[in-house]
């Protein structure tokens, strides 16, 4: 019982993640430029977290919090990679949240970041 309910609140956390940057792009225009920048990518990384969590329940979250982070950066060096499949799957609304757009080195550190975050909040007691 007690890791039904630990899933639940991890999908919980990730279902409030996205309606949180879904709700972030409506008001995109209305956001500082820093905000703008770094925290789509930040609250995906957090995102995923939470909801590897939820699915995996994994025993070592700083191990699965390694991985994640090596996951998000595979994720973002996809996007140097261009074939006209990719591209097309990317100009999709559902793509291009999964896999973005463009190789940049601040998604990285955004990546990073989030995924640390998670980590972090979720170990705090």
């Amino acid at each position: 019982m007690k890791q039904i309910n630990q899933r639940i609140r991890y999908a919980g956390v990730a279902v409030l993640l996205i309606v949180i940057a879904l709700g972030l792009r409506a008001i995109w225009a209305y956001l500082p430029y820093f905000i703008n920048f770094w925290i789509g990518d930040f609250l995906w990384a957090m995102m995923l977290y939470y909801l590897g969590m939820a699915l995996f329940l994994p025993a070592n979250k700083y191990r699965f919090t390694a991985g994640l982070v090596v996951f998000c950066w595979l994720v973002e060096a996809s996007q140097a990679w261009h074939t006209p499949f990719l591209d097309a799957f990317r100009e999709t609304t559902l793509g291009g949240l999964l896999l973005g757009h463009g190789f940049l080195w601040s998604d990285i550190i955004a990546y990073t970041a989030g995924a640390i975050a998670g980590y972090l909040l979720d170990i705090r007691k």
